[in-house]
């Protein structure tokens, strides 16, 4: 009987070691995954926030260039401005030198 009994112990003993180290290597793989799962993850999150930074810089670009050309797009317009008003002065001072000129005309004719 005693011999039983070891033989009973003997066998539990050695199913539950079999049993503990199985549930060691399951921890071991899920440690594994684990890591595997956070590593993708960071590369993940460092994609992501140099999409965010390309992203935030295009911006600053867009922006940039947007307010350059409000800028050249203000120039030009007082530029035009400028031009119709040079032009309006000029015909108005052509008219006038045209009404002194008739104006003198007459006067000549009047003599």
């Amino acid at each position: 009987i005693v011999q039983e009994n070891e033989t009973m112990n003997q066998n539990n003993i050695t199913a539950y070691e079999a049993k503990y180290s199985d549930l060691q290597q399951k921890l071991q793989d899920a440690k594994a995954r684990l890591a595997r799962a956070h590593s993708e993850y960071e590369d993940f999150q460092k994609k992501k926030t140099l999409e965010v930074k390309s992203t935030a810089n295009e911006l600053d670009t867009i922006r940039e260039c947007s307010a350059q050309l409000e800028d050249a797009t203000q120039v030009e317009l007082q530029r035009l401005e400028e031009m119709k008003k040079q032009r309006v002065d000029h015909r108005v001072q052509a008219t006038e030198t045209r009404r002194s000129e008739l104006s003198s005309l007459e006067d000549k004719r009047a003599y």
